[in-house]
Protein backbone atom coordinates (compact mmCIF):
# COMPACT_ATOMS: atom_id res chain seq x y z
CA UNK A 1 0.00 0.00 0.00
CA UNK A 2 1.26 3.25 -1.06
CA UNK A 3 1.82 5.22 2.22
CA UNK A 4 -0.60 8.42 2.74
CA UNK A 5 -0.20 11.54 4.76
CA UNK A 6 -2.30 13.29 7.07
CA UNK A 7 -1.99 16.81 7.84
CA UNK A 8 -1.96 17.61 11.40
CA UNK A 9 -4.92 19.34 13.37
CA UNK A 10 -4.60 22.45 15.10
CA UNK A 11 -4.82 21.47 18.74
CA UNK A 12 -8.04 22.82 19.15
CA UNK A 13 -9.16 20.23 16.59
CA UNK A 14 -9.53 16.66 16.85
CA UNK A 15 -9.39 15.04 12.86
CA UNK A 16 -10.13 11.71 11.27
CA UNK A 17 -8.91 10.77 7.86
CA UNK A 18 -10.99 8.93 5.32
CA UNK A 19 -8.28 8.34 2.12
CA UNK A 20 -8.57 6.69 -1.61
CA UNK A 21 -5.55 5.17 -2.26
CA UNK A 22 -4.52 3.84 -5.43
CA UNK A 23 -1.62 1.52 -5.37
CA UNK A 24 -0.58 -0.46 -8.48
CA UNK A 25 -3.64 -1.73 -9.99
CA UNK A 26 -5.88 -1.29 -6.79
CA UNK A 27 -8.06 1.19 -5.27
CA UNK A 28 -7.90 1.17 -1.56
CA UNK A 29 -10.22 2.99 1.16
CA UNK A 30 -8.87 3.61 4.59
CA UNK A 31 -9.84 5.31 7.55
CA UNK A 32 -7.44 7.32 10.24
CA UNK A 33 -9.67 7.38 13.49
CA UNK A 34 -7.86 10.84 15.14
CA UNK A 35 -11.76 11.70 16.58
CA UNK A 36 -11.71 11.84 20.50
CA UNK A 37 -15.55 12.87 20.52
CA UNK A 38 -16.08 10.37 18.00
CA UNK A 39 -13.85 6.83 18.77
CA UNK A 40 -15.17 4.80 17.41
CA UNK A 41 -16.17 5.25 13.52
CA UNK A 42 -17.20 2.74 10.92
CA UNK A 43 -16.72 3.82 6.61
CA UNK A 44 -17.63 2.91 3.55
CA UNK A 45 -18.96 3.89 0.52
CA UNK A 46 -22.37 4.88 -1.87
CA UNK A 47 -23.80 5.03 -4.89
CA UNK A 48 -23.30 8.97 -5.60
CA UNK A 49 -25.62 9.27 -8.61
CA UNK A 50 -28.52 8.00 -6.19
CA UNK A 51 -27.20 8.94 -2.73
CA UNK A 52 -28.14 5.29 -1.86
CA UNK A 53 -26.72 1.92 -1.53
CA UNK A 54 -24.91 3.02 1.76
CA UNK A 55 -22.31 0.31 2.30
CA UNK A 56 -20.13 -0.63 5.29
CA UNK A 57 -16.85 -1.30 4.72
CA UNK A 58 -15.06 -1.29 7.88
CA UNK A 59 -14.74 0.46 11.43
CA UNK A 60 -11.59 2.06 13.29
CA UNK A 61 -11.20 2.88 16.38
CA UNK A 62 -9.40 6.16 17.61
CA UNK A 63 -5.71 5.99 17.15
CA UNK A 64 -6.17 3.50 13.99
CA UNK A 65 -5.34 3.28 10.59
CA UNK A 66 -8.02 0.71 8.86
CA UNK A 67 -7.76 -0.01 4.74
CA UNK A 68 -9.47 -1.84 2.35
CA UNK A 69 -9.44 -2.75 -1.41
CA UNK A 70 -12.14 -1.26 -3.67
CA UNK A 71 -10.25 -3.15 -6.78
CA UNK A 72 -8.86 -1.87 -9.92
CA UNK A 73 -11.18 1.17 -9.89
CA UNK A 74 -14.48 2.65 -8.99
CA UNK A 75 -16.95 5.18 -10.60
CA UNK A 76 -20.28 6.58 -9.24
CA UNK A 77 -18.62 6.50 -5.73
CA UNK A 78 -18.41 8.73 -2.43
CA UNK A 79 -17.33 7.90 0.58
CA UNK A 80 -18.73 8.20 4.15
CA UNK A 81 -17.83 8.04 7.80
CA UNK A 82 -20.78 7.26 10.26
CA UNK A 83 -22.53 4.62 11.91
CA UNK A 84 -22.82 1.07 10.19
CA UNK A 85 -24.61 2.60 6.86
CA UNK A 86 -25.75 5.98 8.20
CA UNK A 87 -23.01 8.93 7.68
CA UNK A 88 -22.47 11.64 10.56
CA UNK A 89 -24.69 14.71 8.73
CA UNK A 90 -22.30 16.31 5.91
CA UNK A 91 -19.96 13.24 6.12
CA UNK A 92 -20.70 11.74 2.95
CA UNK A 93 -18.50 13.02 -0.04
CA UNK A 94 -18.78 12.33 -3.57
CA UNK A 95 -15.48 12.83 -5.51
CA UNK A 96 -16.77 15.52 -7.68
CA UNK A 97 -17.46 17.48 -4.42
CA UNK A 98 -13.52 17.66 -4.43
CA UNK A 99 -12.55 17.63 -7.82
CA UNK A 100 -15.41 19.29 -10.02
CA UNK A 101 -14.07 17.80 -13.10
CA UNK A 102 -14.38 14.32 -12.08
CA UNK A 103 -18.09 14.28 -12.97
CA UNK A 104 -18.23 10.49 -13.35
CA UNK A 105 -17.33 10.35 -9.67
CA UNK A 106 -14.28 8.02 -10.62
CA UNK A 107 -10.78 6.82 -9.44
CA UNK A 108 -8.34 7.17 -10.21
CA UNK A 109 -9.01 10.52 -11.95
CA UNK A 110 -6.24 12.24 -14.42
CA UNK A 111 -3.35 11.97 -12.06
CA UNK A 112 -4.93 12.05 -8.93
CA UNK A 113 -4.97 8.79 -7.38
CA UNK A 114 -6.23 9.49 -3.76
CA UNK A 115 -9.25 10.79 -2.27
CA UNK A 116 -8.48 11.97 1.27
CA UNK A 117 -11.87 12.94 3.24
CA UNK A 118 -10.80 14.60 6.52
CA UNK A 119 -13.25 14.79 9.46
CA UNK A 120 -12.90 17.35 12.66
CA UNK A 121 -14.46 18.11 15.33
CA UNK A 122 -14.59 22.13 15.23
CA UNK A 123 -13.66 24.34 17.38
CA UNK A 124 -15.95 27.12 18.93
CA UNK A 125 -17.10 29.44 16.74
CA UNK A 126 -15.92 27.55 13.79
CA UNK A 127 -18.30 28.04 10.29
CA UNK A 128 -16.44 25.03 8.64
CA UNK A 129 -16.97 21.61 9.04
CA UNK A 130 -17.34 18.54 9.76
CA UNK A 131 -15.92 17.43 6.31
CA UNK A 132 -13.65 18.74 3.65
CA UNK A 133 -11.37 16.56 1.30
CA UNK A 134 -8.52 16.53 -1.06
CA UNK A 135 -7.44 15.34 -4.59
CA UNK A 136 -3.89 14.08 -4.35
CA UNK A 137 -1.57 14.14 -7.81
Amino acid sequence: MMPSRTVPAPLSHALASLTFIVAGDNAILALYEASPSFPNADFGSFRVSTHSNFKKLGSAHYGSLVSVSLGTSVSDFGGYVGTGTTPIPNCALSLASVASLDTKNVLPFNDGGRLSLFVFDPGQGSVGGPVFGNLDL
